[in-house]
Formats: C-alpha cells, structure tokens, sequence
C-alpha cells in the first residue's frame, strides 16, 4: 500500500472524535491517540517531516473539524494573536497525555489502566466502541467486557 504524507491538521470544535491508528501487515489495528472536542491531531510526525504516514486517521462518530494545511497552521501561528501559545499548550498536554499513556500500558495490569481510564477519561468508554476502547488500553475487548460487569 502506498503511503502518503499527512497534509492536514484537525481542529474538533463542538463534537467528534478522531482515532489516530496503526494497522499492521495481518490487518491488527493499533490505537496510537485519540482526539476529542477542543483539541487538535494529526499524523504529526508525518504532519511536521512531511513525510509517508504510517498511521491512519478515521472518525469514529459524528464529527465537526476545522481542517488545516501546514500552510493555514503556519500563518495562524504567524498571525493570529494567542494562537501560538494555545497550540503549544496543546501539543504539551497531549504530549504528557501520550507519555502517562506509555507509562501504564508498561507499569500497569489491565484492570488499573481500565480504572484511570474511568476516572479521567470516562468519555472514551461511554462513546467509542468497545474494540476501540480495547485496543487503546491495550486489551482484549473479552477483557474489556470483564472489566465492565465488575463494575
């Protein structure tokens, strides 16, 4: 398959979610990120190098995107007061996000990481199917299902 570079970078205004994903040469799917309202994403190391992506983007729901070049995003950020400290922000939240993320699917059974899941993030198990949510918390979906009735 022919890969292409990420050219477009997504704003979630009101409503939707993105999945960022990886699928590999037997057809497993691999949640990389996931986007929700009032953030932004892309295949950012593809987005910045301007290289093929490996990863995928879909939107699972219903969603409302503002959808950016890397020529929009570079003249908001030159242009737009305050636009550069909101998206800086951004990619440190996400940034963190995405480190914490590593750090439990290393450090933690199934069961803690289904908990802070609920905890912090209880959108992403009310909203997404459950193969999704699975495979974000690195689990599967029978494990999931487990997790779910205890509760």
């Amino acid at each position: 398959m022919k890969r292409e570079a990420s050219r477009s970078i997504y704003i979630l205004w009101l409503k939707g979610c993105l999945r960022v994903f990886l699928t590999d040469d037997d057809g497993n799917e691999s949640t990389r990120f996931l986007i929700f309202e009032g953030r932004m994403g892309t295949a950012f190391p593809s987005f910045i190098l301007k290289e093929p992506s490996v990863a995928s983007i879909q939107s699972p729901e219903p969603s409302e995107l503002l959808v950016l070049s890397y020529a929009d995003r570079d003249l908001l950020l030159k242009e737009i007061p305050g636009f550069e400290t909101m998206y800086r922000k951004g990619l440190e939240l996400d940034y963190i996000a995405s480190i914490q993320r590593i750090e439990s699917l290393i450090t933690m059974d199934s069961k803690a990481r289904y908990n802070i899941l609920m905890q912090t993030q209880p959108e992403i198990i009310k909203r997404l199917p459950n193969k999704i949510v699975a495979d974000y918390l690195g689990i599967s979906q029978e494990t999931l299902s487990r997790l779910k009735s205890k509760k």
